[in-house]
This record gives C-alpha cells, sequence and structure tokens, in this order.
C-alpha cells in the first residue's frame, strides 16, 4: 500500500487474492494494511456455499468471489468463432449479467486481454466500450470492489485448503518444488527487494505446461520452456539465499538449509532408471522420503548417495555421518528432520 501511495499518489483498496487460499495471517496483513475487500478466484469457491454472486468475509475482511464463467466469456471465448455464443455483443453480455441472481457479479479481468492478448482485430475494444452503456441499459450498476464488499455479507468463509496448485490447477512437480523452496527461504533471503520479487505469483505460473483461465487468457507452453524458466527461477533463489548467509548468526546453517539450483539437486533413480523428481534442499529431500518407493531408498542407501550428496552438495558433514547407515526410511527422514531444526533454531 506504501509503494502504491508513494509511486501513484493512490491507496489501494482491494486486494486480489486469486493465486493462493487466503490465511489468517493474510487477512491480519490485509486490514492492518486498510485493505477493504479481497477477491478470490472462483474455482476456490466451488459449489453452492461459495455462489460467486455474493458477498463473504473472512477473519472480518470482506471478500469478493470472481464469477469465473462471465469472466471467461470475455477472457476466453470472445475470440473464438467455434463458439456458439459468438459473435459476443456487449447487450447480449449485459443481460447475461443482469439475469444472473445474487447481489453482485464479480469480473476479474487479466489486465492483458484488452487488445494484448485478444488482438484488436476482433472487436474487444469496441466491446469494452459499449459494456458501460449496455450494463446501464439493463439496470446493472458498475460499482468499486471496495464498495460491493459493503454490501450485507452472505456468510462467512471458513477455513481455506490450498488447491492443487495456483489459479486451483493441477500443481506440476516444478511447481511443487519451487513453493517449497519460497516457503523455506522466507528465513534465509535478507534482502527485501530481492524477496518482493522471488514472490511474484507470475514466476509460479510460468512453471506450468497450461495456464487456467478464470479471467485470463488460455496459453500452453512447451515443457523445455517451464523447465527452463524453473531452472532460472531456483538458481536466483539459491543465490539469493547463499548471498544472505553471511548476514545470518550462523552462515554455515544457513548454507545447509538453503535450496540449490537443479543441477545440484539430488536426483532419486532406481536400478533401472531415473524416477523423475529430485530434491533441492535438506528439507525437500525429507518430504519426498514420505513417498520414495522402497526399491528407490535401499538403491541409494547402498550407494551412499544419500550422505554423500548432504556432504558434498549440501555441506553437512555432521549429518551425512549420521545416516551414511541408515536404511529406515522413517529414521532417514526422522534423523533428517531433527538436524533441520536443530539448524532453524541456530539461526533464530
Amino acid at each position: 500500500c506504501d509503494l502504491m501511495n508513494e509511486h501513484f499518489s493512490v491507496t489501494p483498496t482491494t486486494f486480489a487474492h486469486t493465486d493462493y487460499p487466503i490465511t489468517p495471517a493474510t487477512a491480519r496483513a490485509l486490514t492492518g494494511a486498510g485493505i477493504r475487500a479481497a477477491i478470490i478466484e472462483g474455482s476456490e469457491g466451488a459449489g453452492a456455499e461459495r455462489d460467486p454472486n455474493y458477498t463473504y468475509t473472512y477473519r472480518g475482511l470482506p471478500v469478493l468471489v470472481t464469477h469465473c464463467d462471465l469472466s471467461d466469456d470475455i477472457a476466453v471465448r470472445f475470440p473464438w468463432r467455434e463458439w456458439d455464443r459468438w459473435p459476443l455483443m456487449a447487450d447480449r453480455y449485459a443481460g447475461w449479467v443482469a439475469a444472473s441472481p445474487g447481489d453482485c457479479i464479480t469480473l476479474f479481468l487479466d489486465y492483458r486481454i484488452f487488445g494484448d492478448a485478444i488482438d484488436p482485430a476482433t472487436g474487444i475494444l469496441e466491446f469494452l466500450r459499449a459494456l458501460p452503456s449496455a450494463l446501464a441499459a439493463e439496470g446493472v450498476t458498475a460499482v468499486h470492489p471496495s464498495d460491493a464488499a459493503r454490501a450485507t455479507p452472505h456468510g462467512e468463509i471458513g477455513k481455506t485448503t490450498a488447491p492443487p496448485g495456483p489459479q486451483g490447477c493441477q500443481r506440476t512437480i516444478l511447481q511443487q518444488s519451487a513453493l517449497e523452496a519460497l516457503e523455506q527461504a522466507g528465513g534465509l533471503v535478507t534482502d527485501p527487494g530481492v524477496w518482493r520479487c522471488l514472490l511474484d505469483t507470475d514466476h509460479i505460473r510460468r512453471m506450468a505446461m497450461r495456464s487456467v483461465s478464470c479471467g485470463r487468457p488460455l496459453h500452453a507452453v512447451s515443457h523445455q520452456t517451464t523447465y527452463d524458466y524453473f531452472t532460472s527461477f531456483m538458481r536466483i533463489l539459491s543465490d539469493a539465499e547463499e548471498r544472505s548467509s553471511a548476514g545470518t548468526r550462523s552462515p554455515k546453517s544457513a548454507l545447509a538449509l538453503r535450496c540449490v539450483p537443479p543441477e545440484k539437486a539430488f536426483s532419486f533413480s532406481s536400478h533401472e532408471r531415473p524416477v523423475g523428481y529430485a530434491a533441492h534442499s535438506l528439507q525437500e529431500l525429507a518430504s519426498m522420503l514420505e513417498f520414495v518407493p522402497d526399491d528407490v531408498i535401499r538403491y541409494h542407501v547402498e550407494r551412499e548417495d544419500f550422505s554423500r550428496w548432504i556432504d558434498q552438495v549440501i555441506g553437512d558433514g555432521k549429518l551425512a555421518g549420521k545416516i551414511r547407515s541408515v536404511s529406515d526410511r522413517i529414521r532417514l527422514q526422522s534423523t533428517i528432520q531433527k538436524r533441520i531444526g536443530k539448524l532453524w533454531k541456530r539461526l533464530s
């Protein structure tokens, strides 16, 4: 909020929280910053208990739910000539909005659709110019989200759970690794400017093979493109953690807890072939040991791969010595997790 006021002389009143579920900590931070309403993704509120045509509250914070169908009529379906409603005209669309039951309709559209993702030749700009008067003709009043949030809430949003991935889509293994690394990095990266850049949710979106819409244009990319982006992101994150370690209470502990770039990650394999996933930190290694097949664990224990990686890459010779002869999955995982806890205590 302070940055927006500093650069644009405007204090924001609504926060778009469309990639991850709202948590109590998020609600407290937003309310404390003077935010009057949050917009969440429609896919988070699937079901009659979270109808997108109403307002809600979460821990006292007013919440609006994006109407994905109506948003995607513009962001996704507008240019499709194969669509049975094509061409979409402003008066028809305004009629759909007016016919929708409830207290309000929240349309949260990606700014890029305005003549960028959707070519101006499709008529998108003319449609948008005609929309306000078409809505007014149907008796629909356009208001700011913070004003809509003043309506009597339809109910309280209870405990929310994280969707499979950003935007409610199936999270890829690359996104999972990046998100786990980010979760740990919060206590390791000391440069606030770098940290803000790393937290941009667009990084996680670009590690998906195909985007989910809900007000955004669809796009598909190659696996190589997503992997290259993931690799660059993890290298930057690892470098930021390494640079920050010198300013911590225990530089050696910080280095042991950091994530490593993909070329130094621990790649799980069996006697036959690689299994397709890798650990980029001690924490991710401990987490993956919960589901790694027994034959894969035996393969790496026999070759002393775990202890070698922890010693030579992570740089924790003490932990490497403790787990060198450990073959039991539970004991292996608990030993690593206990060590992680001790390393964090040295930093606190």
